[in-house]
């Protein structure tokens, strides 16, 4: 017999609510809210019959409304949250004609629907589901509340786990590279991790993003969160489902002067400017990754966020190209590249090869995190380092600020356009 996971609190609500119903020869029930995981639905949530509902000794509708608000507050903080079924009191240890034909019509839009029973007489639970056209009964289990057992016994003599326990990062998007870096990060040892990202799992993702079938449609940061819940359950996550602009950059600005570094990892040049000017300015250290056409190679480029070191226009100079999110700047971005905007979205490159590139972002930014503590790691060869996947190598360079960048260093930047009109 399959097995349903269902959360403690449940249990004590149905039984609760039924004990008191008993009393009053009435019957209840409500809604159940919970998870598809990999194949694996687990109930998480349950509703009351709520205010509202009809009630009589033969027969129960719920409180539509007041389900409705529990499950949009619910929300809020699960994304991933589902109507996965219902559950009811009922005079006998099983299902009746009519349940059994109301559990038939809603599997047919909600697949492996539920309908739990509460008997009238003994309490006791009984879960139903249908499975190939048949009413099949599926035994109960109380969800195991889980707790970290990281264990830092193969890695402590290289880092001290309280070193790197306390800190926070931000990552600037959820996408095929963060999907990589994040996660380990927190098996380094980081318990305190922000994501940002507005989009969701496309079909065409899944082949080079953190995701399985049965997540598709669903937002990125949630995918990511709950597989850093896998890694480490006492985990602080910040889930942020929207997008860096100006018009959300003060929103933005708070989460990023709570975190002590923060992943370029968005591949947007509109959101890693706002991201370099609010770094420069809280004096936060950065650490941009991006691929390079067809992932044949890519880069990451620690900028610490000091006076006296480069940011990500000095390299980049996004300034001269004045990239917005327009589509005429689209084109011509995408002609640069050589592509049609259409290609330009659906540029190539394996999971395999963008992996690189966010392995070398992760190591980056765990060393620049590890500043001004003991380790045995080895130092950073520098702050910018290219990988080349077709000869499988890597180029370290250490990047000097531009003296004329009117990002990080504007008085020079004046000064050169002064001494070029006075020439």
């Amino acid at each position: 017999m399959k097995i349903i996971p269902v959360n403690k609190e449940i249990v004590t609500l149905m039984l609760k609510e039924s004990k008191t119903a008993k009393e009053s020869g009435l019957e209840t029930g409500g809604f159940l809210f919970g998870k598809l995981d990999r194949a694996k639905r687990t109930v998480l949530y349950a509703t009351g019959p709520g205010p509202e509902a009809v009630r009589t000794p033969t027969f129960f509708e719920p409180d539509y409304g007041f389900s409705a608000l529990e499950f949009t507050r619910l929300k809020k903080d699960n994304n991933f949250l589902k109507f996965v079924g219902i559950w009811h009191l009922h005079s006998v240890e099983g299902l009746s004609g009519g349940d059994i034909e109301t559990l038939k019509r809603l599997d047919k839009s909600y697949p492996g629907f539920l309908s739990l029973v509460v008997s009238n007489n003994s309490m006791k639970i009984r879960a139903f589901c249908i499975e190939e056209g048949e009413v099949v009964e599926r035994k109960l289990t109380l969800v195991k509340e889980k707790k970290s057992c990281l264990n830092f016994d193969r890695t402590q003599k290289l880092i001290k786990p309280s070193s790197l326990n306390k800190k926070a990062i931000l990552s600037m998007g959820a996408g095929s590279g963060s999907s990589v870096a994040t996660p380990y990060l927190a098996r380094a040892g980081i318990r305190e991790i922000a994501l940002a990202d507005p989009e969701k799992l496309e079909p065409t993702n899944l082949v080079r993003h953190l995701g399985t079938v049965g997540e598709i449609f669903e937002y990125k940061v949630d995918i990511i969160g709950k597989e850093l819940k896998e890694i480490d359950p006492d985990i602080q996550l910040t889930l942020i489902r929207e997008k860096l602009k100006e018009e959300t950059a003060v929103k933005f600005k708070e989460l990023f002067a709570k975190s002590d570094l923060i992943l370029g990892s968005s591949g947007n040049i509109s959101a890693n400017r706002l991201t370099n000017e609010i770094c420069l300015e809280l004096k936060k250290p950065v650490v941009y990754a991006g691929v390079y056409q067809k992932a044949m190679g890519g880069f990451s480029f620690l900028s610490t966020g000091k006076e006296n070191d480069p940011c990500f226009n000095c390299i980049f100079d996004y300034t001269s190209h004045g990239i917005d999110e327009t589509n005429i700047e689209q084109e011509k971005a995408a002609k640069r590249y050589g592509f049609s905007v259409e290609e330009l979205a659906e540029e190539q490159g394996l999971f395999i090869d963008i992996s690189y590139v966010a392995l070398l972002q992760a190591k980056m930014a765990l060393l620049a995190l590890l500043e001004g503590e003991e380790h045995q790691l080895a130092p950073l060869p520098g702050n910018f380092v290219s990988w080349n996947s077709r000869n499988m190598k890597t180029t370290w360079a250490t990047i000097q600020k531009r003296k004329d960048c009117p990002v990080c260093n504007v008085e020079a930047y004046f000064a050169s356009l002064e001494s070029e009109v006075t020439k």
